[in-house]
Formats: C-alpha cells, structure tokens, sequence
C-alpha cells in the first residue's frame, strides 16, 4: 500500500424514488413514503437519515437532511416525517409533493444508532424528532426484543402528537414499551410541561438507562442538563439535533 496515497472520499448511494403516500399529520408535519424502483432496496440502520435533492428557484439544488422514520426491515421504501417551516424552500418542496411524483435522495448517513449493551432505553423527543424513534422503536418490537423502552413526547397542542394511535397501539400491545405525551400550551387532563420535567416521575431508576435525545438544541440542552442530576453519566446519552 502506498502510504503517502490520500484517502479515498466515501460515497453514497443515490436513489431515485417515487412518492407512495402523502399524509398531512398535523397542520405542520407530513408524512410521506418513498418507493425505490423495482429491484432496488436501501439498507439502513435505525436512526439514520437520507439527504433529500431539494431543487431550487435558480437552477441549483440542495441536499436536506431528514431522519428515516420507517423501520429498516423495510428495504423497498423509507417514510419520512417532514415539519413545514414558514419559508423554508426544503419543507415546502416536500410537502408540495404528490403522491406519483419522482423525487432523489442519497443515503442512508449518520450515527444516531441503537447501542446493544443490555440497558433499558429512554427516547426523549419533541416535534418531528419523533422520526428516527419511530424507526428505533419499531425495529425492536418486530425484532421480537423485550427490555423495557420508554418514549417521552413533547409537544405544544394535542394535534401535534405525531403517530399518537400508532403510539398507544404498541403500548397496549407490548408491556415492555410505555409512552407519555407530555403538552406545553394545550389545557388537557394528561402530563403539562417540558419533557425534562417528566423523566424521574416516568422511568423507574432513570441513572441506569440508556437516553436517546432528538429535537431542537435548547431541548436537547435541557434534558442533558436534567440527566446529569439524575446521576446519568454523559456516555450514555446520545442525541440528534434538528438545528
């Protein structure tokens, strides 16, 4: 081997797709699925994301990146949770798509993974960081795993608890996972506040879990912050941030 050699640039596979379904979640999340072409499949880790080729008024385009929120066991297509930001030319391109239309992507990229060490897991999100625990969550269910997960889900106002039947359905079915929705600005009987304010009330032992954090910074901040008095050594908390 020639050691004065450069290193060759990791590259990623690019995909054309297809627009499956296109579902309005709430008045700012869209839920869509991409189909690859016959006899191609994307193999991915959950957690991970794909950057989307988002075109641009001047001829040019962008690459966005947005969390996988389908499980991997599916290779024929990935979903996507997309909220739509006032202005923003990647969440309007997005959300204009209709079902039939073509679209790119490369991926699959990141290292927001599942670690397998025997610990029981916290998901900490808020808004459409719920995505890649859709896919995390999911993935261990079918996988037939059975340590105990616990999902903390902020959010403003009722309407925006993305995938809430979804949630309460794999509650109801698996005993090992639990959910609580916890709401900033909704007057309603469930849990109120931030969802830092929640862990030592909802997760039994909370210095001995594994945490997986996605959202906004100040969230993430907030919750780191929370964990370290709880005892939580930072190693064990693993985060995604959305800005």
């Amino acid at each position: 081997m020639d050691e004065t050699a450069a290193p060759k640039k990791r590259t990623f596979e690019t995909y054309d797709v297809t627009v499956e379904a296109a579902e309005l979640l709430s008045p700012h999340n869209k839920h869509l699925r991409f189909r690859l072409p016959a006899g191609r499949e994307i193999h991915f880790q959950a957690g991970q994301f794909v950057q989307m080729f988002i075109p641009l008024a001047d001829g040019k385009e962008r690459r966005t990146a947005y969390s996988i929120a389908s499980s991997p066991r599916e290779t024929g297509f990935f979903e996507l949770c997309v909220t739509r930001v006032e202005g923003g030319e990647s969440s309007t391109y997005l959300h204009g798509l209709k079902v039939g239309e073509a679209a790119r992507c490369m991926g699959p990229l990141g290292t927001f993974k599942f670690v397998e060490d025997g610990r029981d897991s916290v998901f900490i999100s808020t808004g459409s960081g719920i995505a890649p625990f859709r896919a995390m969550i999911n993935d261990r269910l079918e996988r037939g795993k059975a340590d105990p997960m616990y999902l903390i889900f902020g959010n403003r106002f009722v309407e925006d608890i993305l995938y809430r039947k979804e949630w309460e359905a794999l509650a109801l079915a698996h005993g090992n996972f639990k959910a609580l929705f916890t709401l900033s600005r909704a007057a309603w009987d469930g849990p109120k506040g931030y969802v830092q304010a929640h862990i030592d009330d909802f997760v039994p032992d909370p210095s001995s879990k594994n945490y997986y954090v996605c959202g906004l910074q100040n969230m993430i901040e907030s919750v780191r912050q929370k964990l370290e008095t709880l005892g939580v050594p930072k190693e064990r908390i693993r985060f995604e941030r959305y800005d």
